[in-house]
């Protein structure tokens, strides 16, 4: 299987390029959104918490607008990292087996000869296009996703937007480490022609698949389910080793006056 390269660097820096237009025209609206927010609350008697509140709300946007592109940069060269390291090795056979099988199936239909020729290599430069294209997509509407969180306050989205870049950017590394995953399981599989097509379909049909499962992973993730787990592991490793210490210790009292006795 062909590897999942990640977005090269000057994808990478033409999509924080457009990130910083993109920012430059939404910061133009704070100052104004700022000031209705502020004569709103005047006009509705509001506390001190209010104006804290919008002040906050300030700080935060531009922190986030400052950072997010370091951020980016750190998580595509940590993702180019491992996803090198994972890497994909070729399934020895696949080849012959896909040709045997496309000449047995594909007769008249169109659309399996067409399928033959694509081959994984085509199949590979279409995924990475894709995935080229979400991460450009998700950096331009960055800055609108931040304000309209922080300044506007009307969603928090910020949270779910930040799960959708994580878990899209993994999809090299998920991709990869399917394909080793299928590729270490590939020798068990190859016996027929067609029983090595649709174990190959299947790993292409779960790569594609992966940063869908990431999403919902992440989604279902909680903070305070994760540090309860964690109290929990810990509680219960604390007390079992405990009760071992206290074991041992118990056996070599008793060992000792045992000796102790037949002196």
């Amino acid at each position: 299987m062909n590897p999942f390269d990640p977005i090269n660097s000057l994808l990478l820096e033409r999509s924080l390029e457009l990130f910083s237009k993109v920012s430059v025209v939404v910061t133009g609206s704070v100052a104004v959104c700022f000031l209705m927010r502020a004569v709103f609350y005047q006009v509705t008697f509001r506390g001190v918490d209010a104006y804290a509140s919008l002040f906050q709300d300030v700080i935060a946007y531009f922190a986030l607008i400052n950072v997010f592109p370091m951020l980016v940069k750190l998580l595509m060269q940590t993702v180019i990292q491992i996803a090198a390291k994972v890497g994909s090795p070729e399934m020895s056979g696949v080849n012959e087996a896909s040709e045997k099988f496309f000449e047995y199936m594909s007769g008249d239909y169109v659309i399996m000869q067409i399928w033959e020729k694509i081959g994984d290599i085509s199949l590979i430069v279409i995924v990475q296009s894709c995935y080229s294209i979400m991460i450009g997509l998700l950096l331009a509407i960055a800055p609108i996703v931040i304000f309209s969180s922080t300044i506007l306050k009307l969603s928090s989205g910020i949270g779910t937007y930040f799960k959708i870049l994580f878990a899209t950017s993994m999809w090299p590394i998920l991709w990869n480490l399917l394909g080793t995953l299928g590729a270490s399981m590939w020798p068990k599989f190859f016996e027929s022609p067609f029983r090595t097509v649709v174990y190959w379909s299947l790993i292409k049909f779960f790569q594609f698949l992966s940063p869908i499962f990431c999403i919902s992973l992440f989604s279902s993730f909680s903070a305070a389910s994760a540090l309860g787990a964690l109290g929990t592991i810990v509680g219960v490793s604390t007390g079992t080793y405990m009760k071992v210490k206290a074991f041992n210790k118990f056996v070599s009292t008793s060992a000792s006056k045992d000796r102790g006795s037949s002196k």
